[in-house]
């Protein structure tokens, strides 16, 4: 341009006496060009703004609706794009500006916020609206770090987004989860959502002889069955005594694994049933897998078998009688547990223990290091173990079938004496066994319930092999007993009158001979008053004798006298003395 303005003076000048017309239109053509060019330089430079543009091309027009000052000429950067811009010393005020340049002080924002949540709790399978600004097609919603599924509902002005909470994942109930939004220009920050109780897959359905499992379920007589789902809280069952247990069925949950089926229970279920024991309990942990073979999913929980008979092996010269049999499990499968269950039988504490398999009665021997979910976790496969916590037995397993208490005693004999039935306890054979050689220490003594004391004692040093409890209403002063309750270290004490204090003692023995008492404690209980003496004991079994037998079942009577015996009394009778 500054070269043909040149040739056009050059040529002006050579002919300037041939066409003098000319100079007048040359100098009009040469101001033109020259005003032209000044704002061309200027606009392409953005040295000033420019409040008439030439052309609907230039990139510098003013900001759209900005209710800013108008920046200073040395304070303009061009922009080729519509973006939003936020003022520096306050990220709030934010504002559109659309082809033109952002003022100094302010800073393009192109990062997503979340502003709300709505609702702000959610269960699994239902739409949470995020509100904010700067979301985009890309956008990504996470939750508690998790992304999730599914296509989102995006506002056009990007100020929305609209994503589903995935039943996929297992939230806990009623715990708070953070949501942020990933748009490949960054992360928002993070609110928060309640994940609400709900089902993690498709809501089971349920016949009218049926309840669907919830945070809380009452069973009752018309439904006695509890159908089970994938959920995300803990739930407990309730039975009541006019229902013998209760049926949970899981046949919607199975699912082949290698030759059984299983069932996978994302957490806790309680049951609570109300029983001819007293209130029985069965814990199932979260995260247990339960197997059987050829099983359809259903487990019976609870049933306690009013008229028990199983055939339990003992020791030459004993009894067993069966005081429980409580029943887990499915008909004729034995189901296996990856976690162990808690099975906690009232009023059962020091009673031996055992359960069925295949037919055959196995004594349960070990005890519990503790009464935890981890103690019970490691035990080994189809492992199990029992320990006495106050009154109760509770028995942590790895296996569902038939369990069941008892105590061991020695048998009866039944004699003929003169055409009298005299039962005797078979005298103890001949041993050699010293009594034991350590007194067991008496560690508390414990009001537990009305009418009640449990005691707690450290085992005595062997052999033993049953313990006897002694008590009285005063100090140092024992006027009743029972002989045996037990090869145990815990004992409830039932039936004692109220509002009187008692002191209790305890002694191991064996086959031959009684050890040494044990400490005395004092208790006072509470409840009614009783006249009669506690539940299993009577006066004067002290255990004194230096042979006893580990079970008194009735007492022997005296031996009848005889014919000659008897007339020398007849006669004694006349006598004046």
């Amino acid at each position: 341009m500054f070269q043909a303005i040149r040739k056009l003076k050059g040529f002006l000048s050579e002919h300037k006496e041939t066409y003098p017309w000319l100079g007048v239109f040359a100098i009009l053509i040469l101001s033109a060009l020259t005003i032209w060019q000044l704002n061309y330089v200027k606009a392409t430079d953005c040295d000033t703004p420019i409040s008439a543009p030439i052309s609907t091309s230039v990139p510098c027009e003013p900001p759209i609706s900005t209710p800013v000052v108008p920046p200073s000429p040395s304070a303009i950067v061009c922009a080729q794009v519509i973006t939003r811009a936020c003022e520096v010393n306050n990220p709030n005020n934010c504002q559109d500006f659309g082809s033109s340049c952002i003022p100094d002080g302010w800073t393009r924002n192109i990062q997503p916020k979340i502003i709300s949540l709505n609702p702000t709790s959610a269960k699994p399978g239902d739409k949470v609206k995020v509100s904010g600004s700067n979301f985009n097609s890309s956008s990504k919603v996470y939750v508690n770090n998790v992304e999730m599924p599914g296509e989102y509902e995006i506002a056009i002005d990007g100020s929305e987004i609209t994503f589903t909470l995935a039943k996929e994942v297992n939230f806990d109930a009623k715990k708070r989860y953070s949501v942020v939004v990933e748009t490949g220009n960054g992360d928002s920050n993070a609110e928060y959502l309640t994940v609400a109780p709900g089902f993690l897959g498709d809501v089971p359905t349920a016949d009218n002889k049926q309840a669907v499992i919830a945070e809380v379920v009452n069973v009752t007589a018309e439904k006695p069955e509890v159908v089970l789902g994938s959920v995300n809280f803990d739930s407990t069952v309730y039975v009541p005594s006019n229902v013998n247990g209760v049926l949970l069925n899981a046949s919607n949950m199975a699912f082949p694994y290698w030759e059984k089926r299983a069932i996978y229970l994302y957490k806790g279920i309680t049951i609570n049933s109300t029983t001819s024991l007293g209130n029985a309990k069965l814990e199932l942990p979260g995260s247990l897998t339960v197997f059987g073979l050829n099983w359809l999913g259903l487990i019976a929980a609870l049933t306690v078998l009013d008229k028990p008979s199983v055939n339990i092996p003992v020791s030459g010269g004993y009894d067993a009688k069966v005081s429980s049999v409580v029943t887990i499990g499915a008909d004729n499968v034995f189901l296996s547990l990856d976690k162990a269950a808690r099975i906690v039988l009232p009023n059962q504490a020091g009673k031996l223990a055992g359960y069925v398999k295949d037919g055959k009665f196995n004594k349960i021997t070990t005890e519990c290091s503790t009464d935890t979910q981890t103690a019970g976790d490691n035990l080994s496969a189809l492992g199990d173990c029992k320990i006495n916590v106050g009154s109760n037995l509770v028995i942590w397993t790895k296996h569902f079938t038939e369990f069941i208490t008892y105590t061991e005693a020695q048998k009866a004999e039944v004699k003929s004496t003169n055409n009298e039935s005299v039962v005797s306890i078979p005298s103890a054979p001949v041993c050699s066994d010293a009594k034991p050689s350590s007194a067991p220490v008496l560690l508390s003594a414990q009001a537990t319930g009305k009418n009640e004391v449990t005691l707690v004692w450290s085992k005595a040093k062997d052999p033993v092999t049953y313990y006897l409890v002694s008590y009285g209403t005063q100090k140092s002063v024992h006027q009743y007993g029972n002989p045996n309750v037990g090869n145990t270290t815990t004992y409830t004490v039932k039936n004692l009158s109220g509002n009187t204090t008692y002191y209790f003692k305890v002694r191991a023995g064996n086959h031959c001979m009684p050890g040494d008492f044990s400490n005395e404690i004092a208790v006072k209980t509470y409840g009614i008053k009783v006249s009669t003496p506690a539940t299993g004991f009577k006066a004067g079994v002290l255990a004194e004798a230096s042979v006893v037998n580990s079970a008194k079942l009735v007492d022997q009577p005296a031996k009848a006298d005889s014919w000659m015996l008897r007339v020398v009394k007849f006669l004694a009778g006349f006598l004046p003395w």
